[in-house]
């Protein structure tokens, strides 16, 4: 479960009057008149339109007024150099997927020194802080410009913006200079170009962008440099034609809500504006595995819009996972339907009668099937605590882990299941770990043998997990020798910039603070991507439930999925000394973006039982 750290690029500033423009998509069916802009945001700094809040400028911003002239009337925004972190930011209601957006603003700077970059930045965000960061510069006598995705407020780490070698010799504003104005457009196959008017210097060449983030603006950000004398702000507008609540080639459900209950004969009304048909599958109960079972195959009407009824009794009683996928030429999205059926026909539910293979020979030292009422919180008292071991430090989600005694408890028992979710308008994910600050709880010494059952969510950002720590007696050391044994890491999310794992899941065998270890287990140790469907396992671990285990003896440790070996490499002199503790977790980053926004914020894991043997 190691987080990647991602460092924020210092960003840059130029000068300019700026309009932004987004072209819509024309979805199928929908008339081709422009509809008309309404104003969303109208600045007025002499009202506090707005708030100032701290972002990676180095600089800040103050509200001045500056003598009346062409350039620069009434109020403005300034950013004078080095001052305190700050960036300007105006919240407005959320513009869904917006046909056509124009920004524009007067920009204007002091006199640069000579060796200072000319960079200007502003990012439409949405409230969950992604979005897009645009970047222009003067740069080698001409405008340039870029773009990234924004994720958790944050542009991507290294990136490289568009000037290198800076021409300062552009007239600033302040001292009499002529505005200028520039335009990015979205077009109608989702890409952007930027074509500053009269600024290419004959290049000529528009940049493409493909949009890979969400279209869901609530914030505009506007971000100085101290890399600049002084920046000014004025006369910003945000205008907008207010689009579908579901994108252009992306298949979404309007009903029944997502991660909602059903029983029987459920109508699924489904919205995939750009293709004409969906196809919805579900896994089934049967034989072995079961089948991936066609629910329907739906026709859609001119405006992407459909429905069909889904058997209920005739699936798997308790949590499932329709998959509705839509194709039109090479464009290809699927939308995984989370429920719980409170009908339907139970199979495999609970646990198994007999141990698994590879506990033979080992005593079930503990076993949970989730038919009791929960016992998660901080104390011996509890069978589980609700953060990573010491008191949470370690917490790695996104969205926060929180604690079960919480309002916003991620914990829930349904029936005989321990559901996991993750929330973003709660802000609330969840982990359980066996053991608690005190060093209580439940641990096996190898041999041993943990595994657990669960079906987890395929989401942008998602992070579902089942692994070990080692306890030794130093762990509260940060530098302290620790094997981390990752049985299943299960990146979700499809699409650019998105794991796109398929049938694959991550396991990784972690030797830290132990580099005479990492040395002696180069070319062994177990780290990478597993393929279910090549080890014969036809559904993914979002698709139906699996059984995920981990075998640690003395010479091997063995990685297994529904009993059959995944991978495995020889046990570390770690592993070998302290016992094991486990932990089960819905969590959201691990160093990718996080949207949620298709399924409205709620995904679910849903925890069948766990088990743990020890060997003699």
């Amino acid at each position: 479960m190691n987080v990647a750290n991602q460092k924020v690029p210092a960003l840059f500033f130029a000068v300019f009057a700026v309009t932004l423009t987004l072209v819509p998509q024309n979805l199928p069916g929908q008339a081709s008149t422009k509809p008309a802009l309404a104003v969303v945001v109208d600045a007025d700094f002499a009202k506090g339109d707005f708030a100032t809040l701290g972002w990676v400028a180095e600089g800040a911003w103050e509200i001045f007024t500056y003598p009346t002239d062409k350039n620069n009337p009434g109020p403005v925004a300034r950013y004078p150099a080095r001052k305190p972190a700050g960036a300007l930011t105006k919240t407005f209601d959320e513009i869904k997927n917006p046909k056509e957006l124009v920004l524009s603003l007067d920009v204007g700077w002091g006199w640069g020194k000579a060796d200072h970059s000319h960079h200007i930045s502003f990012m439409l965000l949405d409230d969950r802080g992604n979005g897009y960061v645009f970047v222009v510069a003067r740069a080698k006598g001409k405008w340039a410009a870029q773009w990234a995705p924004v994720s958790n407020n944050k542009p991507p780490k290294d990136k490289k913006w568009a000037a290198e070698d800076i021409d300062t010799t552009h007239p600033a504003i302040l001292d009499g200079g002529g505005m200028q104005r520039l335009t990015v457009t979205r077009d109608v196959n989702g890409n952007w170009t930027f074509a500053g008017k009269g600024w290419n210097q004959g290049a000529g060449a528009a940049l493409k962008f493909t949009d890979t983030t969400t279209t869901r603006f609530t914030k505009l950000v506007l971000v100085g440099s101290q890399n600049i004398d002084e920046l000014v702000f004025n006369n910003i507008m945000l205008k907008a034609v207010q689009g579908s609540d579901y994108p252009q080639n992306r298949v979404s459900v309007a009903a029944p809500a997502y991660c909602s209950e059903i029983k029987g004969d459920t109508s699924i009304r489904v919205a995939a504006p750009g293709f004409k048909t969906v196809t919805a599958k579900c896994w089934k109960q049967g034989a072995g595995f079961g089948a991936d079972s066609t629910v329907a195959t739906v026709a859609l009407d001119a405006e992407g819009n459909g429905s069909f009824v889904f058997p209920g009794d005739s699936y798997p009683h308790g949590p499932i996972t329709i998959r509705i996928s839509g194709t039109e030429g090479d464009v290809r999205d699927n939308c995984y339907l989370q429920l719980y059926n409170k009908g339907g026909v139970s199979w495999k539910e609970g646990i198994p009668k007999d141990p698994p293979p590879a506990a033979k020979g080992m005593k079930l030292v503990f076993s949970d099937d989730f038919t009791g009422p929960l016992s998660i919180g901080d104390g011996p008292k509890f069978t589980y605590y609700d953060h990573k071991p010491p008191k949470g430090t370690q917490d790695f989600s996104s969205i926060p882990f929180t604690n079960h005694d919480s309002p916003k408890t991620p914990f829930a028992q349904v029936d005989s299941y321990l559901r996991i979710r993750a929330s973003e308008k709660l802000n609330s994910a969840g982990l359980i770990s066996s053991m608690g600050n005190d060093g209580s709880g439940i641990k096996a010494s190898a041999p041993c043998y943990f595994e657990c059952r669960f079906i987890a969510p395929n989401a942008i950002g998602t992070w579902p997990a089942f692994w070990l720590l080692t306890t030794n007696p130093d762990a509260k050391e940060p530098k302290s020798p620790c094997d981390e044994l990752d049985i299943i890491e299960g990146y979700g999310g499809e699409g650019p910039r998105a794991p796109n794992a398929g049938d694959k899941y991550q396991i990784v065998t972690h030797f830290w603070n132990q580099p005479d270890v990492e040395k002696a287990q180069k070319g062994k140790r177990v780290s990478g991507s597993y393929s279910m469907n090549k080890a014969g396992i036809p559904s993914t671990w979002y698709e139906a439930f699996h059984t995920y285990g981990c075998k640690i003896t003395e010479t091997d440790t063995i990685y297994y999925c529904d009993d059959i070996e995944m991978a495995r490499n020889p046990t570390g002199p770690t592993s070998q000394k302290y016992p094991f503790f486990f932990l089960v977790n819905l969590a959201t980053g691990g160093g990718w973006p996080v949207d949620l926004s298709r399924y409205n914020g709620v995904v679910d894991m849903y925890v069948d039982y766990i088990r743990v043997y020890q060997g003699q």
